[in-house]
């Protein structure tokens, strides 16, 4: 539950005491869970997001392109 109250928190931006109605805890408990998960998921970060050895290389390589600052990679 507290994932799921975390991703909607993500997903709609919506105010945490409509939050909190919706799911039947109080906003407080939705800013723990907010938080808690939060920093659950950056934890993990390391272990999926890996990023390049040479990432100035990169960055200079992106900006080349079309001068857009701090571009180290792109998603398709």
């Amino acid at each position: 539950m507290q994932v799921l109250v975390t991703l909607r928190f993500y997903a709609k931006g919506c105010y945490q005491t409509e939050l909190g109605d919706l799911h039947g805890v109080s906003q407080p408990s939705v800013s723990r869970i907010v938080a808690k998960v939060s920093n659950a998921i950056a934890a993990l970060l390391p272990r999926f997001v890996v990023y390049p050895a040479r990432m100035e290389a990169l960055k200079t390589k992106f900006y080349n392109i079309d001068h857009f600052p701090g571009v180290v990679g792109c998603i398709d």
